[in-house]
């Protein structure tokens, strides 16, 4: 049920905040009144894509580090806990829905994929460096 003064009709492209806005953050805007006005005041425009153009994130960023700590998810049903990893471009950063003013390396201008990185189609390696289908096949 709408509740602000969102005027979009679904998520995608928000002409009135100039990103492309995930299901979540549409349905936040569109419910929450908290989370509408600070779209308003462009708080929020770090949590979505700038340009429907913009890239999906499908290798690790090469600035991402260990995980620090787990963070409550305050628009998440349950008792949902977000991985926040060290990050060397902005202190700290998680993967996937943004957390407290946390950038996601979804949508993060600093994002650099690794190099080399394995696609996800390509199968798991174990420590050997050995693909785990093969080495699952029988000698």
């Amino acid at each position: 049920m709408k509740v602000t003064d969102c005027t979009c009709t679904g998520p995608g492209w928000c002409e009135r905040h100039q990103c492309d806005k995930r299901r979540d953050l549409f349905e936040c805007c569109q419910r929450l009144p908290a989370h509408f006005a600070a779209w308003e005041r462009g708080e929020m425009r770090f949590l979505c894509r700038k340009s429907p153009d913009q890239p999906e994130r499908k290798s690790p960023c090469r600035h991402l580090g260990e995980e620090r700590r787990q963070s409550a998810c305050q628009t998440c049903r349950g008792s949902v806990r977000i991985k926040v990893f060290e990050c060397e471009q902005l202190g700290e950063c998680v993967l996937g829905r943004a957390v407290e003013d946390l950038t996601s390396c979804l949508i993060c201008s600093q994002y650099e994929p690794v190099a080399n990185a394995p696609s996800q189609s390509d199968p798991p390696v174990n420590a050997s460096g050995e693909s785990q289908q093969m080495a699952k096949q029988p000698a």
